[in-house]
């Protein structure tokens, strides 16, 4: 007859009680030894683990970790900033400020007390299934036997390889064609592309077409209809390379180019926050942005000037730095004061980290990156370079406008430096907590730097400067790269310009990418040479007209089987109807105009101006950039506001748009004004004038219905209301 084991134990130890009071020396012993049988079957019973042995971290513990663990603490997620793939992260704990393991002692170890359900406001993992008595117990005998594991135990990791934006860059060749349709090697990649989705290139577009596409995107300004007619009627094949070379060359293009760079550095002229002050003489930066572009600055130096252009006779460059916000209101509030200066570095990476890297290094600010492999330490190791960087004027070297002086002193609105304090990273950001001292440096992962803590401030700034272009990085060259493709195309090979971490998209087009990165770097990082291997090749030369088989395979033109239209921003609509007016004030450089009229009350408010003069006539590139506040006409056209870096504008369709560009003080002046010109330049007859309208708003002139339907508009209500009409034409608005 079969017992229960419950019976079976407690018989055998009441007869192990009766012999041991009354039997003799073999019973007493017998009984014994069954006993501990009876007690070991028990313990095997209750929990199937055997006895401790030697426990081997790969066969025992790895598997456990892995299964349930690893999902949310990994070198992507690291949740709470624990780790358990590296041993020194489950040494030192993770946000807890508790050693998830203890070599030798089970109980100050926090991960077996998660585990085990001993913390009943914290058991781990929160979501799937828990550990079984069986894996604790392998935990614990793991513990107690020293921990032992390999400084970074998950193999898989070195298996997998890092992000495509963080591996080397290449230089693929371009893939062989038999296709005639390809200029160079652009086209090539461009069409192996379309051919992979069964695909083919749109024709030719016409050239009235392509040159006020070229204007329009290199200038942001219409070419001249002399300059049309010259292009249109010269059939050599030499002269596109020629209207490229003399497009590039202009003064215009430096304007154009340098208001996409202020806006991913968040350029503005006032401080913002309440007081919302002016910066004074703030405009140098705007003015070296532009002479940058226009001397084809090599962009390596370009980067290098802004970080440490002080150390490189080129101190204004530095504005860079300080492009962002600042509360200039202090408080004897300590924290308010230790918060104030944190948010100012903290904008400075941020900039940094979008604009060069095309990385948020901003969110490792309170705990490691939860995307991409940026740890806290390499959020405060910036900072500690950056430590040193002050706002405010300052006298500076700077270039002169008047031949024979090369360079003049002046007050400019830039980086001013002192050397720094230790710095320390903060437990969860907050200023008032810290914790080990970090020195200087930069992003681990990226085969970053690290300096003695003795450093002086400038030549951390100098490193820094020459860690971000030194062509091993493999960030920054792709990132100038794309921006410029954002801008001719309307959106980049990736569109997500300032986010080519995990939380950003994959290039469309990514051996095209590399090549063209590659190609800057050894064209000596000109940006110019850049822009010249894109417009001269076929793709940019294609017509944008829809084909139905085509939109129903890539209907956002991403493979580039046509030029994708788009809309020009607000600086180049407003500018386009200045040039077209005739009214276009085409001085530079030096303090910009206001947009605004200023009223002083408690606080500085600013109004919309009711009445212009030729020094509002300027390019929009020379308005005072005002943060929090839009021009008030052209504002409503997605203009950023300078509060904050924007690398990419959306395109909105309001009705304010129309109204503005249809009612507002400045267009009703520009409309009679380019009716004026019309008039004057066009002579007496009524179809003449119209041809002359269309000719300066469209490069063309008009078609016969076109025609019929102006002379009955120009003669009910006048040649200045058809002139409104044109400003607000898709065709004027659109880049073809």
């Amino acid at each position: 007859m079969a017992f229960p084991f419950s019976l079976t134990f407690g018989w055998e130890r009441s007869r192990l009680y009766i012999c041991m009071m009354t039997g003799n020396v073999s019973e007493r012993q017998e009984s014994t030894r069954v006993f501990v049988a009876v007690v070991a079957l028990a313990a095997v019973i209750a929990d199937p683990v055997l006895p401790a042995s030697e426990i081997e971290f790969a066969r025992d513990v790895q598997p456990i970790l892995q299964a349930h663990c690893l999902k949310c603490h990994d070198s992507q997620r690291e949740e709470n900033g624990l780790r358990v793939d590296k041993r020194q992260s489950l040494l030192a704990g993770g946000s807890s400020e508790q050693a998830a393991v203890v070599p030798g002692d089970v109980e100050k170890s926090y991960l077996i007390r998660l585990v085990s359900g001993s913390d009943p406001d914290l058991f781990m993992p929160p979501e799937g299934d828990r550990l079984d008595s069986r894996e604790i117990d392998l935990l614990r005998q793991w513990v107690t036997q020293g921990a032992n594991m390999p400084d970074q135990w998950r193999a898989t990791a070195a298996d997998t390889p890092p992000h495509w934006s963080l591996q080397p860059i290449g230089h693929p060749a371009p893939p062989a064609t038999d296709s005639p349709w390809p200029t160079n090697s652009v086209d090539q990649f461009v069409l192996a592309r379309l051919r992979d989705h069964d695909l083919e290139p749109s024709a030719a577009a016409d050239r009235a077409t392509l040159i006020r596409r070229l204007y329009l995107l290199m200038h942001g300004l219409p070419p001249p209809p002399q300059q049309i007619e010259a292009f249109v009627n010269n059939p050599d094949e030499g002269a596109w390379p020629r209207l490229v070379d003399q497009v590039l060359a202009s003064s215009h293009y430096g304007e154009r180019w340098a208001q996409h760079w202020l806006d991913i550095v968040g350029y503005a002229e006032t401080d913002g926050f309440e007081g919302n002050e002016p910066r004074a003489n703030f405009w140098h930066y705007r003015d070296y942005v532009i002479e940058s572009f226009n001397n084809d600055k090599p962009y390596d130096q370009f980067v290098r000037e802004q970080i440490a252009g002080d150390s490189l006779g080129a101190d204004v460059a530095t504005g860079f730095l300080v492009c962002g916000a600042y509360d200039n209101v202090k408080s004897p509030d300590i924290v308010l004061t230790l918060n104030q200066r944190q948010d100012e570095l903290a904008t400075m990476i941020n900039t940094i980290g979008t604009s060069l890297l095309g990385l948020t290094l901003g969110c490792a600010r309170c705990h490691n990156h939860r995307f991409d492999p940026i740890t806290q330490e390499d959020y405060y190791s910036l900072l500690a370079v950056l430590a040193g960087v002050r706002h405010g004027e300052r006298s500076v070297q700077m270039e002169s406008r008047a031949e024979g002086t090369p360079l003049v002193a002046g007050m400019a609105y830039a980086g001013r430096f002192e050397n720094p304090s230790a710095t320390h990273l903060l437990y969860r950001g907050d200023p008032l907590q810290q914790r080990e001292e970090v020195s200087p440096g930069s992003i681990e992962a990226l085969e970053g730097f690290r300096l003695p803590a003795d450093t002086a401030e400038q030549q951390r700034r100098l490193r820094l400067a020459e860690w971000l272009t030194a062509k091993q990085n493999p960030l920054t060259a792709r990132v100038i790269v794309n921006r410029y493709w954002q801008h001719i195309f309307g959106t980049g090979l990736v569109d997500t310009p300032s986010d080519f971490g995990r939380a950003g998209t994959s290039p469309s087009h990514p051996l095209l990418l590399d090549w063209l990165a590659t190609e800057l770097m050894q064209s000596n990082w000109s940006l110019k040479q850049l822009a010249r291997q894109i417009l001269l090749s076929s793709t940019f030369r294609q017509a944008s007209a829809p084909r139905a088989v085509a939109l129903q395979i890539d209907g956002d033109s991403r493979l580039l089987w046509r030029f994708p239209p788009h809309r020009l921003e607000a600086e180049a609509i407003r500018d386009s109807i200045l040039a077209i007016s005739g009214a276009l004030n085409l001085r530079s450089g030096g303090p910009g105009y206001l947009g605004f009229d200023l009223l002083v009350k408690v606080d500085r408010e600013f109004v919309a101006k009711t009445s212009y003069g030729t020094e509002d006539w300027r390019r929009m590139v020379y308005m005072t950039k005002v943060r929090q506040e839009q021009e008030s006409v052209f504002g409503v056209f997605d203009c950023p506001d300078g509060s904050q870096v924007v690398a990419r504008r959306s395109r909105s369709t309001t009705p304010m748009q129309a109204l503005n560009l249809a009612n507002s003080i400045f267009v009703l002046e520009q409309a009679r004004l380019m009716a004026e010109r019309a008039e004057q330049d066009a002579g007496e007859a009524a179809d003449e004038q119209i041809r002359y309208a269309y000719q300066l708003a469209f490069g063309r002139p008009p078609a016969d219905d076109e025609l019929e339907d102006s002379r009955l508009l120009v003669r009910n209500h006048g040649l200045a209301i058809l002139c409104r009409a044109l400003f607000n034409a898709n065709e004027f608005l659109f880049v073809p």
